[in-house]
């Protein structure tokens, strides 16, 4: 994930749109001037307006992506794949070239890529951990493909139902039982399912006594041994600890 400033959010937000500044002005209902204003970060733009244009850019997502499935499900309908996971948030991504991302999808239990829209050619492509990118095309649902078909091994099949994200939500719950059994956890919905984020809260105060830092992806928890979650845990509260 990649954090922008508004101002370049909301200019990448409306070349998204395929919209020019006079464009989006009368969509807005304001000036060209007030939109240049907000995208040379000149004049502050108010949550409500931001709020509007990410609820465009979002819908536009949220149609890309069901065009995606609409050609990905015929194509991995015989692998042995859970399901398709998307999320429409308005999360940019990058890669090792500077090339820019929106939206995410994740197919259940496949761990070398995740894929999104890249702004500049609005084609989707498959990015890795290391934020090398593949563009998802035949060659590459083949590869997909191919490892569905390894996932027909027993041990294959163990390996993606760790990559599960409610498994590793209710393995996070078992271990905090253990490290703080006084606090609840609570997890981050903001994101899509596959990246956790969570805290400990005083279940009657409302008291946080300790929170994750960043989102880690579901793939990346499942790599953990439960003595290193565990110590992870008590390093975000340790004066808690039982």
């Amino acid at each position: 994930m990649l954090n922008l400033s508004e101002p370049q959010e909301m200019k990448l937000f409306r070349e998204f749109l395929g919209l020019t500044q006079a464009q989006l002005a009368t969509a807005m209902g304001t000036t060209q001037t007030s939109v240049g204003r907000w995208e040379a970060g000149i004049s502050p733009i108010s949550a409500m307006t931001i709020g509007h244009v990410r609820a465009l850019v979002e819908a536009k997502v949220k149609k890309e992506t069901q065009r995606l499935f609409a050609e990905l499900v015929p194509e991995l309908a015989l692998c042995d794949f859970e399901g398709l996971f998307a999320t429409p948030a308005v999360v940019f991504s990058n890669d090792n070239g500077g090339n820019l991302y929106l939206g995410m999808v994740e197919i259940m239990g496949y761990r070398k890529h995740s894929l999104h829209i890249r702004l500049d050619n609005r084609q989707w492509y498959g990015l890795d951990r290391e934020g090398n990118a593949e563009k998802v095309d035949r060659d590459f649902l083949r590869s997909v493909r191919l490892a569905g078909r390894l996932r027909q091994d027993p041990s294959q099949k163990e390996k993606a139902l760790k990559d599960d994200p409610r498994a590793q939500r209710e393995r996070i719950r078992r271990l905090a039982a253990t490290v703080f059994p006084d606090f609840t956890v609570v997890f981050d919905d903001s994101q899509s399912s596959t990246w956790i984020r969570f805290r400990f809260d005083e279940p009657h105060s409302g008291m946080v006594i300790g929170t994750s830092l960043g989102h880690f992806h579901v793939s990346e928890i499942a790599d953990w041994s439960d003595e290193k979650l565990s110590n992870y845990m008590q390093a975000l509260a340790p004066s808690f600890v039982r």
